[in-house]
């Protein structure tokens, strides 16, 4: 496969704004995927709903974000994803809703996932879009190879790798996505199942596998 498959997330940006990172996040942690992102988009000529309804044309998968609320542009987005056909995940956040919202989710037609929180969002949200991956590689066009590479991380998300590790010197970005995450001063201490990038900021890093999850 030479570009990465596309994955649009939808969603109100400001109440949803540290989940649609979360996701953002989460995705890179998956080969040959990449997110957009609207708030992390450059500036752009084009009028805003085209800018945006566009790349859910363009998308490989369609990612749907709920929570209290929902607007207009999250609606045509979704009815344009339908429209075209595209394979659609929705995560609902678990929260009092509004009426309007409420409705909206009832007649959705695909099977949803709820989460509390922004690593069980994180965690859900890659064994979906690898599940999906998976199950249609063919729509997406996967090299035996690549449809190799999901089905260990699949592997790995589902067991769960237990290892410790240790990030020293200045951490930008996210740290861990799993249990037992303690930081100390400028080191970040892991231990327990952890899903999905360990590190993605400067300093250096050393880890290894434990054979039992240890108390710090």
């Amino acid at each position: 496969m030479e570009n990465p498959l596309l994955v649009f997330v939808s969603s109100l940006i400001g109440e949803l704004f540290e989940e649609r990172k979360a996701v953002k996040e989460a995705l890179k942690a998956i080969p040959l995927t990449r997110a957009w992102v609207f708030e992390y988009t450059p500036a752009s000529a084009d009028l805003l709903e085209t800018s945006y309804l566009d790349k859910v044309r363009e998308c490989d998968l369609f990612i749907l974000l709920l929570g209290k609320g929902i607007s207009e542009p999250v609606r045509k987005e979704w009815e344009t994803a339908i429209e075209h056909n595209k394979p659609r995940l929705v995560f609902l956040k678990k929260v009092e809703r509004d009426p309007e919202t409420q409705s909206f989710i009832e007649r959705i037609d695909v099977k949803w996932a709820e989460f509390a929180n922004l690593e069980e969002l994180q965690r859900k949200v890659q064994e979906a879009v690898i599940d999906e991956l998976i199950k249609s590689y063919r729509r997406y066009h996967l090299r035996p190879e690549e449809e190799g590479k999901l089905r260990e991380l699949q592997e790995r998300l589902q067991s769960g790798d237990y290892i410790q590790a240790t990030i020293s010197g200045q951490v930008s970005g996210q740290v861990a996505i799993g249990k037992g995450i303690t930081q100390v001063s400028h080191e970040t201490h892991i231990s327990g199942p952890v899903y999905g990038p360990v590190h993605t900021g400067s300093g250096d890093i050393r880890i290894g596998h434990l054979e039992r999850e240890e108390e710090w």
